[in-house]
């Protein structure tokens, strides 16, 4: 799994996580993702704001998954290729990041 931070150029406040490679249980929730990122970047009750992105390698389209007891292996679903079994690149962002 590799996880990287989508910038918010907006509020221009970045979290100190700007990529995030560990392996998981195809059944384990994006809530582990997100509680392991927030408490590195050092604000860990904040992990429930966490939202995280797929793009399509197929289709080139963006879901956003901010239901965090969504499984990885659902977003392995959303590729077709049996590389996404293997390895998955999402995005993350934070709301309200301060």
């Amino acid at each position: 799994m590799r996880i990287i931070f989508e910038e918010n150029l907006n509020t221009l406040i970045f979290p100190k996580v700007k990529e995030f490679l560990f392996r998981v249980a195809k059944q384990s929730p994006l809530e582990v993702a997100a509680k392991i990122l927030a408490n590195k970047n050092m604000h860990p009750k904040k992990w429930s704001d966490y939202s995280f992105s797929l793009i399509s390698k197929t289709e080139c389209k963006e879901t956003r998954y901010a239901n965090l007891a969504t499984p990885f292996e659902v977003l392995a679903g959303q590729e077709q290729s049996i590389e996404a079994l293997d390895e998955l690149i999402l995005f993350y962002s934070v709301k309200d990041l301060e």
